[in-house]
């Protein structure tokens, strides 16, 4: 009989007596029982203390002098699904309110009260003050991280935000503050809201450009005079020229600039604004492509006004009206439809884009990796032959007639590049010719034009793109050579790894290009902000390759060209992304295995 009556738990006794799921109700922390005091305090709470009542109970016994009073066990599950607990400082104590030296707020002794002293503040959760002090009063607040932007607009709060109805106006002026801020929050992480306003303010931007500088004509007029001579009968590419020199261009590109022509009818407002359109949709484009590939803790939506900063993204498009500018919407288009899993529409698009410019072949390592990733080398090569019967049919007029003048203008893996014009090698040595020794692709001898370095730079491009491959992109899949012998093991590739791959594979090209051209920016300008994103690279790094890149992509000084200083600048900050993307974390990882593709 006295082990049973040691055995049996005292009424007193601190530990718990019955289930959690039974003793929520009882106490306010959820163990052991409540004494008789405190269950009659529960169902008639009395005193002044604006402190829930279903928090005074305690276990059984009164409550210990100064203790910190715990949540009930359903304001910690709502605490759980809404974010921890935390202690909340006000910022400005309210008028009826002073700071406590230990962190806590204190509340004034209302006008001809006494002292708060005794058994009764103990229990009413108050800590006893001496004779001419105040009473402490210990609160909890939610700590506001997420869905609480409509409780507040509506006016409403929690159970643990302290109310007082002498500081009504202030608290008034408070929450309407706190609803202008959460409004503000919802705004710039909301990728429809982000995506609007960035559409609208470009759309804006470029109409003020257009009526505000002048247009300068560097090949547009290039461009329209080689396509006349194709509409008025000359299929031989070696025989269709213009001002600034041979046609060099796939065949899309003639009639993109036929159709430009008709269109606008010899007026140069009219096909401004209809490049400015197509750079409106460019926008567009690769916003959804960054809803697709970036969540918004990683990448803010509200930083989709970083893609409105190049200066000279807006000049290609508006004032220069160069094919790059369709070429680069034509990519971001594939890059989307990819995302998507729609191969074959993907193929056609990224096909139509080659036709125009052979600069989207940048992309075509990484569209293979996706396509054989989904479908195996088999659907892969289908897909591809989708791309060839797309160039065919593009070039079949010339196909017909002079298939070997057209693969050899339109394709030239081989032609030169003005050592003037570069923005990224102006800084390797060559030697400029004289005037009579100068052609339209060629004005200088030295290491710039030679073909070791064409051959040097074509290396370690594909050395380049196989280390990232083997390293980052496939890492998951045991490498490129394991992918390559079972590219369908792992499943296709997810919409985040189709931009990152795509994307990043044609950096790769940009940053190991023979040359580049003012012009060329728009081939990568709309990818380095999420490529920075996908790196583990520190903010201030990211802000800072942001700014050299835009920098060393404008002239500096009186010349219309850039310098060494710019192109030692660009070099480094392209090495520099490049070390991120080699050094970050894994970009391949696999899609949902039960999404379907087309």
């Amino acid at each position: 009989r006295r082990r049973r009556r040691r055995s049996r738990p005292s009424p007193r006794r601190r530990g718990p007596t019955r289930p959690a799921a039974a003793a929520g109700s009882r106490g306010a922390s959820g163990r052991g029982r409540l004494c008789r005091r405190s269950r009659r305090r529960r169902r008639h709470p009395g005193g002044t203390s604006s402190t829930p009542s279903r928090r005074l109970g305690r276990r059984c016994g009164r409550a210990r002098p100064g203790a910190r009073p715990r949540p009930s066990s359903r304001s910690s599950s709502r605490a759980r699904r809404r974010g921890p607990l935390r202690r909340v400082r006000a910022s400005r104590p309210w008028p009826n309110r002073t700071r406590c030296p230990r962190g806590r707020s204190r509340r004034a002794a209302a006008p001809g009260a006494g002292p708060s002293s005794g058994r009764g503040s103990q229990d009413r959760g108050l800590r006893p003050g001496g004779p001419g002090e105040e009473a402490h009063d210990c609160r909890w607040e939610l700590c506001a991280r997420e869905r609480t932007s409509g409780r507040r607009a509506r006016g409403g709060g929690n159970r643990y935000t302290t109310t007082d109805t002498a500081a009504g106006t202030p608290m008034a002026i408070q929450s309407g503050r706190s609803a202008i801020v959460d409004l503000i929050k919802v705004c710039c992480y909301s990728w429809p809201l982000c995506t609007l306003a960035l559409v609208a303010g470009e759309a804006c931007l470029l109409a003020v450009i257009i009526k505000k500088v002048a247009f300068n004509d560097i090949d547009y007029s290039t461009y329209l005079e080689q396509a006349a001579l194709v509409k008025s009968g000359v299929r031989d590419y070696a025989k269709v020229e213009g001002a600034q020199g041979p046609l060099v261009y796939p065949a899309g590109h003639v009639w993109l600039y036929a159709a430009v022509g008709a269109w606008a009818d010899g007026s140069v407002i009219f096909a401004q604004r209809l490049f400015a359109a197509l750079y409106v949709l460019d926008q567009l484009v690769v916003a959804r492509i960054y809803a697709g590939a970036l969540s918004p803790r990683r990448f803010p939506p509200v930083l989709l006004a970083l893609l409105a900063t190049s200066k000279r993204a807006h000049s290609v498009f508006a004032l220069r009206l160069f094919n790059d500018g369709p070429n680069a919407l034509l990519c971001h288009l594939a890059v989307l439809l990819l995302m998507r899993g729609d191969d074959v529409a993907a193929c056609v698009v990224y096909s139509i884009a080659v036709s125009i410019k052979m600069s989207a072949l940048l992309y075509a390592p990484a569209v293979y990796l996706v396509l054989a990733a989904r479908r195996g080398h088999r659907g892969a090569w289908l897909r591809v032959g989708v791309c060839a019967l797309v160039q065919v049919v593009a070039g079949w007029p010339f196909l017909t007639t002079h298939p070997v003048s057209y693969l050899a203008n339109a394709f030239n893996f081989g032609r030169g590049f003005k050592h003037a014009w570069s923005v990224n090698f102006k800084w390797v040595p060559c030697a400029p010719l004289a005037p009579e020794f100068a052609t339209a692709l060629a004005d200088c001898d030295g290491i710039f034009s030679s073909t070791g370095f064409k051959v040097s730079t074509l290396a370690v491009h594909l050395a380049v793109l196989l280390a990232l491959a083997d390293r980052r992109w496939l890492s998951r899949r045991g490498g490129f050579l394991a992918f390559m012998r079972d590219p369908t093991k792992r499943g296709g590739f997810s919409a985040g790894a189709v931009a990152r791959l795509t994307l990043g594979c044609n950096f790769v090209g940009v940053a190991c290009a023979r040359s580049l051209h003012f012009q060329f920016r728009v081939w990568y300008a709309n990818a380095v902000p999420l490529l920075l994103a996908s790196t583990q690279l520190p903010w201030a790094a990211n802000a800072a390759l942001l700014v050299a890149i835009e920098a060393a992509w404008n002239p500096w000084g009186v010349s219309e060209t850039s310098s060494v200083a710019s192109s030692v600048l660009l070099t480094g900050a392209h090495l520099v992304v490049l070390a991120g993307l080699f050094l970050g974390p894994d970009a391949g990882e696999p899609e949902d295995r039960g999404k379907k593709r087309r």
